[in-house]
C-alpha cells in the first residue's frame, strides 16, 4: 500500500480559454495538512473542487486511498457523494432551518447510517469540539466561531479519511481566527485526518501545515516545508505573498553579491543566487536595520503597532517597509543595512 492517501498526476480544469489549473501533480501522505496557497485566482478553489468531484478536470488522474477517483483517458469520474471525502465550504453552508444536532447529523444520514450510529457520533464529535451544549440551538443563534465549530463537526461526523477545506477560517475575525487555527490543528492531528487545505492567507497555512504548495496562475510553483517554503525567495510571487521587500536591482559583482539599486546606492547580499545583468532585490521588513549602516534612506511614515514600530522608508526611488523596535522621527533622514537580502532573477 502506497504512504500516500492521495495522489493527483496532471491535472487540469480550463473554463474556456482561461486555464484555471495546469497540469497539477502531487500526493499528501496519510495524516498530512497540506496547504494549497496563493493569491485570488491563482486555481487553488478550482483544484480542490476537482479533487472533490465538484468540478470535472479535462485531463489528469486522482487517485485516493488506492482507488482511482478520476482518469480522463479511462473515462472513469467518481460522484462526489462516493468519493469518502468530507468538504468545509468558506460559507460552511449550514441549515438555517435545523438545530445543530440535525446539521451534524445531515450528511450522515445521506449515507444511509442507523439511527444509533448517528447519535453516537454526534455526542463523539460534538465532545471533541466543545459544542455540546449548542446541539439544541439553531445556526443564527450561534456567534461565527460556533458555527465554523459545527461546520467542521458535520464533515468529522462521518469518520472521513480526509477532509477538503476551503478557506473556512476567513470569515472570522482576528482573534477567532487566531483561536480557530489552534483547535483545527489539534483537533486534526488528534484524530489523524489527513487534510487538503485552502487559504490566501500564507501565514494561516505556515502554521497550520505539514507541507505547503504554492499556486500561481494556474501552476503549482512550489511544494515545500512551511519552513523550507519561508526561504523560497526566488519566486518573487510567493515572496510578495510574505509581504516582502521587492525592488529592481542590477548586478555589478556576481562573486560578492554586489547589486546597484537606482543611480549610487550599492548593496552587498548574503544571498546572491548567481544572477547577472537586471534582477530583484528581496529582502523582509524585519531584515532592514534601522539607525546605522551606510545606505541612505529617509522615513516616510512611522506606525506603532504595538511591541514595535513599522516604517516606509524611501530608498532613491524605491518605497519599502521596515520594522523596528527604535523609534525615529517622521521625516527624518536615517541610514539602514540590508545586507540579508536575496538576489533572484527578474
Amino acid at each position: 500500500m502506497t504512504p500516500y492517501i492521495l495522489q493527483v498526476e496532471s491535472l487540469s480544469k480550463r473554463f474556456g480559454k482561461v486555464e484555471a489549473v495546469v497540469n497539477a501533480t502531487f500526493n499528501v501522505a496519510r495524516g498530512e495538512i497540506f496547504s494549497i496557497v496563493g493569491p485570488s485566482g491563482s486555481g487553488k478553489t478550482t483544484l480542490l473542487r476537482c479533487i472533490g468531484g465538484i468540478e470535472t478536470p479535462d485531463e489528469g488522474i486522482i487517485v485516493f486511498n488506492d482507488r482511482v477517483l478520476f482518469d480522463s483517458k479511462r473515462g472513469i469520474n467518481i460522484p462526489p457523494e462516493a468519493r469518502g471525502m468530507s468538504y468545509v465550504p468558506q460559507t460552511w453552508a449550514l441549515w438555517p432551518h435545523m438545530k445543530v444536532r440535525d446539521n451534524i447529523a445531515f450528511g450522515l444520514k445521506m449515507r444511509g447510517f442507523p439511527r444509533e450510529e448517528i447519535d453516537v457520533r454526534i455526542r463523539e464529535v460534538s465532545k471533541a469540539l466543545k459544542i455540546e451544549e449548542l446541539l439544541d440551538r439553531y445556526p443564527w443563534q450561534l456567534s461565527g466561531g460556533q458555527q465554523q465549530r459545527v461546520a467542521v463537526a458535520r464533515a468529522l461526523a462521518p469518520k472521513p479519511q480526509l477532509i477538503l477545506f476551503d478557506e473556512p477560517l476567513s470569515n472570522l475575525d482576528a482573534a477567532l481566527r487566531e483561536e480557530a487555527r489552534v483547535w483545527l490543528k489539534n483537533i486534526l492531528k488528534e484524530l489523524n485526518i489527513t487534510a487538503l487545505y485552502v487559504t490566501h492567507d500564507i501565514h494561516e497555512a505556515l502554521f497550520l501545515s505539514d507541507r505547503i504548495t504554492f499556486m500561481y496562475n494556474g501552476r503549482i510553483r512550489a511544494i515545500e516545508t512551511p519552513e523550507n517554503i519561508y526561504m523560497r525567495r526566488d519566486i518573487p510571487e510567493l515572496a510578495q505573498l510574505f509581504g516582502y521587500n521587492i525592488i529592481k536591482a542590477k548586478v555589478v559583482d556576481r562573486e560578492k553579491g554586489l547589486a546597484l539599486i537606482g543611480r549610487e546606492t550599492l548593496i552587498t547580499c548574503d544571498n546572491p543566487h548567481n544572477v547577472e545583468g537586471d534582477a530583484l532585490l528581496v529582502f523582509a521588513p524585519s531584515e532592514i536595520k534601522i539607525g546605522y549602516g551606510s545606505i541612505k534612506a529617509k522615513i516616510l511614515r512611522k506606525s506603532f503597532v504595538g511591541g514595535y514600530f513599522e516604517y516606509s522608508l524611501k530608498l532613491e526611488d524605491h518605497v519599502i517597509r521596515a520594522v523596528s523596535e527604535t523609534p525615529l522621527r517622521e521625516g527624518a533622514d536615517t541610514l539602514i543595512d540590508i545586507s540579508r537580502c536575496t538576489i533572484t532573477k527578474a
